[in-house]
């Protein structure tokens, strides 16, 4: 629990009535039926979504103009002042609710306490670009590595959701929520057991190492399930939950009609994704990646499939995963091809390249026409436009709002 001062308690709460009457504002009432009527497939008015907290601290908040002091203070001050930001400036179509979601107390034994990850820093000290160092090396004897365990602390839960409850719940809707983060798609973490190099050539070399790695990635992702569903751990992820690699879970499809009480994977979205292995071919993805995840995605509800890998040359697998509802159509897919393969059976999620917003010059004509092309590719198709993986706007804030500008005028020429 964070150890804030009676000063800094005083600016928090000021800032959680804000954020509540942001949130009760009718644009985000209207926002919430958008959401709903999207997921459902029932409007082709495209999302228009940016996402923020990856934007260095001072170029989005200025972190000399925070009022708190202590550190932990500061940080749910940004936090507070980031969510303002986008509601009543930047006005995309990302829902602000009037609640605060408290996590439970988990902890975990096992191999995952042992990866490590070195960092490097850009020029402003931005800790971004990352190596695993591998925890396994040649033979790559996946029996070496100790199963995970899982246990919840129930008691700092509560004494954790009572802090938050006095501070700002007669402000704020204080929930305990559970879930997961992020992917299940398992081949990030299958480089932090071996490493890039194994990974891409383990295949090759010693094919049956590879599938025993995967196979322990699944089971442990299935035991991590079945604690969260004994537990009763999970919350639902079918409001305003971040669910896929950008976009929001709303829909009244889930639970489902023979929902009997317990939360569990089939009640829920998940998101599967497979950035690392963009360098296979999509016969050896099928092969040794994609049977582990259709596997997995199919124990869930809905699927959101992706990220930033391109999708169409592997669509003819993808597809096949029978609760696959939304698929990421990142800046290296072929628009014309996924469009076509797609044919509106999906959500089709646009991620513009964000370097177009990040560097000295912002694109603006590239990013309309970009955009300009994808809305004739999918007039009467739901579609979102999120802007993500964005690390910095050159100092920039206004360019988060004028791309949202520019996205709504493009929107509107249709």
């Amino acid at each position: 629990m964070p150890n804030i001062s009676a000063a800094d308690r005083l600016i928090l709460r000021e800032l959680a009535r804000q954020v509540r009457d942001a949130a009760h504002d009718p644009r985000m009432t209207a926002l919430r039926r958008k959401w709903y009527a999207h997921n459902a497939f029932e409007i082709d008015d495209p999302i228009v979504l940016i996402e923020l907290g990856g934007i260095q601290n001072n170029e989005i908040i200025d972190l000399r103009t925070l009022k708190c002091e202590g550190e932990e203070a500061r940080a749910i001050e940004r936090g507070f002042r980031l969510k303002l930001f986008q509601a009543l400036e930047v006005k995309d179509d990302l829902v602000l609710d009037a609640e605060y979601r408290v996590g439970w107390v988990t902890s975990e034994t096992g191999w995952r306490n042992t990866v490590s990850v070195r960092h490097g820093t850009d020029r402003k000290g931005a800790r971004l670009a990352h190596v695993p160092e591998p925890i396994l090396q040649e033979p790559y004897d996946v029996s070496e590595l100790e199963p995970a365990k899982h246990s919840v602390d129930r008691d700092a839960t509560i004494r954790n959701l009572t802090y938050w409850e006095n501070l700002v719940g007669d402000i704020l809707n204080v929930r305990l929520h559970g879930g997961y983060w992020w992917s299940l798609g398992m081949t990030g973490t299958f480089l932090r057991i071996t490493g890039m190099e194994a990974f891409l050539v383990l295949p090759y070399d010693n094919p049956d190492a590879y599938h025993a790695i995967m196979k322990f990635l699944s089971d442990d992702i299935l035991s991590y399930l079945k604690f969260m569903t004994d537990e009763g751990l999970f919350s639902f992820n079918n409001g305003n939950d971040y669910i896929g690699s950008g976009s929001y879970g709303y829909t009244t499809a889930l639970p489902g009609d023979l929902f009997d009480g317990q939360i569990r994977p089939e009640h829920l979205w998940c998101l599967m994704e497979s950035q690392e292995s963009v360098n296979t071919s999509p016969q050896m993805f099928g092969e040794f990646t994609f049977p582990y995840q259709k596997k997995l995605a199919e124990l869930f509800g809905f699927c959101y499939y992706g990220c930033c890998e391109p999708v169409d040359n592997r669509f003819h697998l993808i597809e096949q995963i029978k609760n696959l509802r939304s698929i990421s159509v990142s800046p290296w897919t072929n628009l014309d091809k996924i469009a076509e393969m797609m044919a509106g059976r999906y959500i089709f999620s646009r991620k513009p390249n964000p370097a177009l917003i990040s560097t000295e010059r912002f694109e603006e004509e590239t990013l309309r026409k970009d955009m300009a092309h994808m809305l004739r590719l999918t007039r009467g198709v739901p579609s979102e436009i999120i802007m993500k993986d964005v690390h910095t706007v050159n100092g920039d804030r206004a360019r988060c709002v004028k791309w949202v500008q520019m996205m709504r005028e493009e929107i509107a020429k249709r």
